[in-house]
């Protein structure tokens, strides 16, 4: 766990900032409201999510597709959101065997 320097959990930016000299890209889960780039993860069994109205994803993984404009991935289509990702962000995947 990381404490941040004021005491408590850190910003998102705190914790980017740890890591930032050494990775290309970092995923976190939570945040929500750190206005960075988000994946959204959904479950349709779970009902609507309230945060699909906000349209601000860069992506959503569900297993029914959501009908906004977003691209969606079913869950097990881990490789199409990687590819998605790296062209997003303009990276290539580093000795990656695909």
């Amino acid at each position: 766990m990381v404490q941040s320097a004021l005491g408590g959990e850190p910003s998102l930016d705190e914790l980017v900032n740890l890591v930032a000299d050494r990775v290309d890209i970092v995923l976190t889960e939570g945040f929500r409201g750190s206005g960075k780039p988000q994946v959204l993860v959904t479950r349709a069994a779970l009902g609507a999510d309230p945060d699909l109205e906000r349209g601000e994803h860069l992506a959503i993984v569900s297993d029914q597709p959501p009908g906004v404009g977003a691209p969606c991935f079913d869950f097990a289509a881990a490789s199409q959101l990687t590819d998605f990702l790296l062209a997003h962000f303009h990276l290539t995947a580093k000795g990656a065997q695909r």
